[in-house]
């Protein structure tokens, strides 16, 4: 996988992608505290045909996260 969905905009630029991805992991835990909770299973939401166990990921080398994580600045930080 070489770009990335950004605000509907395709991104393909590596420090950009490690931005959203930092943006995202900041953020989650604050943005997953406002869920309210749910009076059904997420499974009564779920129809159709459904593929059990299909999570395809593409493979990767321990090379291509290596050369990803030393482009990350880590002289920043983000801040929401």
């Amino acid at each position: 996988m070489n770009d990335f969905l950004i605000n509907n905009n395709t991104v393909t630029d590596a420090s950009a992608i490690a931005n959203e991805c930092s943006k995202f992991f900041a953020n989650v835990g604050k943005d997953l505290q406002n869920i309210p909770n749910a009076q059904k299973s997420y499974e009564s939401y779920l129809t159709g045909n459904r593929p059990m166990n299909s999570v395809f990921l593409n493979p990767v080398t321990e090379n291509e996260i290596k050369d990803i994580l030393n482009k990350l600045n880590s002289k920043k930080e983000y801040r929401a």
